[in-house]
């Protein structure tokens, strides 16, 4: 045959090739024949030979690199260079973005798949993830599911589901959390966000969780020493030794934290015409009166039999704890409000930083104790009525208090409690109350407005003093 002829013959299908052709690979190709043997479209512009049972035939350039797994999940182009591998696939760095927000994503930033697709924490966030019952906030790691609900879908951060439980309180930081201020993509201000609504979250659980428990702790240690002693001891008497009142004075501590937090969160919510209506609820009168039951039990202990003694401390210990985890979720309720409702961003730090000088106080607290010798009551009573002062009045060098409807001049009967630190005067020997028209030369001022939740803290510490001095 003549070599001409064989060397104008299409390697491919055999043909004579006339007109344009692809010479490659050893051989000659129609250029419609020169194709790629994986795809079979023509690849004569661009093309990679490969050698398959000793035979070398073309790949065009998107086999070629799909078969060495270099292509790009999104642009479906060669990758030649540096790239980025997520979810079994393969990406331009550049070219590795949020499905939404087409934000590319740096070394080290969160991303989340869902069906195949790629997402921002932001838009991830937004559109698939599960939020917490508690915070609102998304559930991308831990999360507690609530077991005892009907609803398996429920998933709470253990802080929050923590909170719930012992207060009954949905922590929803909702200004922290506002998509307002976080562009969409910025991954970095997301985290940021996240982190500080579980920072404060987790601040909360650890503050009044150890509250709670130093508080039991305190009941806890007068109940086992005077169990101990009625089992061993049953007719002598007895008294609390020195650390048991000690412990009974930390109680004291932690109510008069407590009530000055609501306090403090009650003064900044009449800035905005608001009330909790915590300083006069019946649970601050009910705690108070059940911990002076409980003094005055303990003064009068040796009267009482063992089983008549455990019985009565045992119920009043338990409604001591409920009565104080129900003022405990009034309070941290009104510290969210603040927070979210009227954008006081100080209130929740300042509210929880109240529960850090617990220890101080009981140290002040111990001293003052320790130098009583004797119990003076007379600041309970009013000068005027003479009747106990057991809510919101008026008070002058903590030696005198009154009802407010008693603070009135002894002339002419003007009321003052409105206008008391302007009006007011008193004679600093007689306790007299004069107005400022009636007043003699040798009055002065000074008078304090007491709220409720302080009186009852006062009126605490006079039945721990008696106590006090009871067991000396």
């Amino acid at each position: 045959m003549d070599e001409k002829k064989i060397s104008k013959t299409c390697s491919s299908c055999g043909k004579v090739v006339k007109g344009q052709f692809i010479k490659a690979l050893g051989g000659k190709y129609h250029v419609e024949c020169f194709k790629c043997i994986d795809c079979k479209k023509p690849c004569g512009k661009k093309f990679f030979p490969c050698t398959e049972n000793g035979v070398t035939k073309p790949l065009c350039e998107y086999d070629y690199f799909k078969r060495k797994g270099l292509i790009c999940a999104k642009c479906g182009g060669a990758i030649r260079g540096p790239n980025i591998k997520a979810l079994n696939k393969k990406y331009h760095l550049d070219h590795f973005t949020c499905t939404v927000c087409e934000v590319a994503f740096q070394s080290n930033d969160p991303y989340y798949e869902h069906d195949g697709k790629i997402y921002c924490q932001t838009h991830y966030s937004e559109l698939f993830s599960r939020r917490c019952l508690g915070c609102q906030t998304p559930l991308f790691k831990q999360h507690k599911e609530n077991k005892e609900n009907i609803d398996p879908q429920e998933q709470w951060h253990p802080e929050c589901y923590k909170i719930y439980k012992a207060w009954n309180v949905k922590v929803a930081l909702e200004k922290e959390i506002s998509k307002d201020s976080v562009k969409p993509g910025d991954f970095k201000a997301e985290l940021k966000k996240q982190r500080i609504v579980l920072e404060k979250i987790n601040k909360i659980w650890t503050i009044l969780s150890s509250f709670e428990e130093s508080s039991a702790e305190c009941m806890g240690y007068i109940l086992s020493a005077i169990h101990s002693y009625k089992n061993y001891s049953e007719n002598d008497s007895y008294s609390l030794d020195l650390k048991g009142l000690e412990q009974a004075g930390n109680y004291v501590c932690h109510i008069d934290v407590l009530f000055s937090s609501i306090d403090e969160i009650e003064t900044k919510l009449k800035k905005f015409n608001d009330r909790t209506g915590l300083q006069h609820t019946r649970e601050p009168k009910l705690l108070i009166r059940r911990i002076i039951n409980f003094f005055s039990l303990l003064i009068n202990i040796n009267n009482l039999s063992k089983q008549h003694t455990t019985h009565k401390l045992l119920n009043l210990v338990t409604s001591l704890a409920h009565t104080l985890k129900v003022l405990i979720r009034y309070a941290l309720n009104g510290a969210l409000k603040l927070e979210n409702e009227y954008n006081d961003k100080s209130a929740l730090d300042s509210f929880l930083s109240n529960f850090l000088i617990i220890e101080k106080m009981q140290s002040k607290l111990s001293q003052e104790l320790r130098s009583s010798t004797e119990y003076h009551n007379r600041s309970e009573y009013c000068p005027c009525c003479r009747k106990s002062v057991e809510e919101e009045c008026i008070k002058f060098d903590n030696d005198c208090r009154w009802h407010t409807y008693c603070f009135c001049c002894q002339i002419c009967r003007k009321e003052m409690y409105a206008s008391y630190h302007e009006e007011a005067r008193i004679d600093p020997v007689t306790k007299t109350l004069y107005c400022k028209r009636c007043s003699p030369r040798n009055t002065v001022t000074g008078f304090v407005c007491v709220t409720q939740l302080e009186q009852f803290t006062f009126l605490l510490k006079i039945a721990l003093k008696e106590l006090f001095i009871h067991n000396k």
